[in-house]
């Protein structure tokens, strides 16, 4: 087995010069120790490779200052800029963060933060896809340290960030009406899913208070790849009926990117957006403002997101707030070409 060589503080103190426990009161940043001495010190470590053993300094102050993030997940930009937030706040409190995707998956979970909590983080962030998590009893239990993002487990005492997906549901069904539209297609996702269920509250809440004739049917796809969103489309569609008006004018789908892939499905089979059916996404990720058309679409603001969570994390780790936090950010109505 390979054996890897470290330089040490000994290696330091025999390229300076000077004593091992100066160079471990320069390196400490302790005061008593002269300009010269702390240049020549600094010198040397820069010039050998030095590098801090922090893993030994954490133990020494039982913290490691790294905290776990999960996430469960395939591929959705949404989660990049959350975990863009999430890492400029690790920069600016100096912490480590160790990434891990589940992918969906039970016992990836499972694995995942068996991992983490045997690297000894600090604590961990979250970001759930799926409406349970099988860890979170147990962890909840322990008391270890634990930051939910972008869901309600409205019945688990655990700290939360997420958004107000009840305006979210209503905004984009009253967009929808506002455009004349009657005949509303919501694509959700699992029914056991907070977010999707808050949707379905704010969206149904604002279809019942319209003052008008309209229907609306509500179908599940749990699932976001092209593929299979285009063979509901083309179910819901009737593919091939090209000289009939579509069943519904307008759809409002869980997310972007099951917007998109809606979108590209209606345009395979000669349906125009928004010409026919108007087309309203959630998330309002990067690509939103790029996709032709561009996509109309309820804003979260993935990096506060990831930012707020972090700092609602340190504060428990930090001691400053003992009860449970559950903090709900506001969203938005982005209006562009396609609904």
């Amino acid at each position: 087995m390979y054996k890897k060589k470290y330089v040490t503080i000994k290696d330091v103190a025999k390229a300076a010069g000077i004593s091992v426990s100066t160079v471990s009161r320069v390196l400490n940043d302790k005061p008593d120790v002269s300009e010269s001495t702390k240049k020549k010190v600094q010198q040397a470590a820069e010039e050998i490779g030095f590098v801090r053993n922090l893993g030994a300094m954490n133990l020494k102050n039982k913290a490691t200052r790294t905290l776990g993030i999960v996430f469960e997940a395939d591929f959705d930009p949404f989660f990049s800029e959350v975990l863009k937030g999430i890492e400029d706040a690790a920069r600016k409190y100096h912490y480590t963060n160790i990434l891990m995707n589940t992918e969906l998956d039970e016992q990836n979970e499972r694995i995942a933060i068996k991992t983490l909590i045997e690297h000894r983080v600090d604590g961990l962030l979250i970001i759930p896809s799926r409406p349970q998590l099988a860890t979170l009893a147990q962890l909840i239990k322990r008391n270890f340290p634990v930051v939910i993002i972008g869901r309600d487990f409205r019945y688990q005492k655990v700290d939360e960030i997420y958004t107000n997906d009840v305006k979210g549901g209503g905004l984009a069904a009253k967009r929808l009406l506002d455009q004349g539209r009657r005949k509303i297609l919501f694509l959700n996702s699992n029914p056991q899913n907070s977010a999707a269920k808050m949707r379905r509250e704010g969206f149904e809440k604002a279809i019942k208070e319209f003052e008008g004739p309209v229907t609306y049917e509500m179908q599940i796809h749990d699932t976001g790849n092209y593929e299979s969103i285009r063979g509901k489309a083309q179910k819901i569609f009737h593919k091939g009926a090209v000289h009939k008006a579509p069943p519904f004018d307008s759809v409002f789908c869980f997310n972007d990117m099951m917007a998109f892939h809606l979108v590209q499905a209606l345009r395979e089979m000669g349906i125009k957006v928004p010409q026919d059916v108007s087309v309203i996404g959630y998330d309002d990720i990067i690509f939103s403002r790029f996709f032709s058309p561009t996509l109309t679409t309820i804003r979260i603001d993935k990096y506060q997101e990831g930012f707020e969570a972090f700092r609602m994390l340190l504060s428990r780790l930090s001691g400053r707030r003992k009860k449970i936090k559950k903090t709900v950010l506001d969203v938005e109505l982005i209006v562009r070409e396609s609904g």
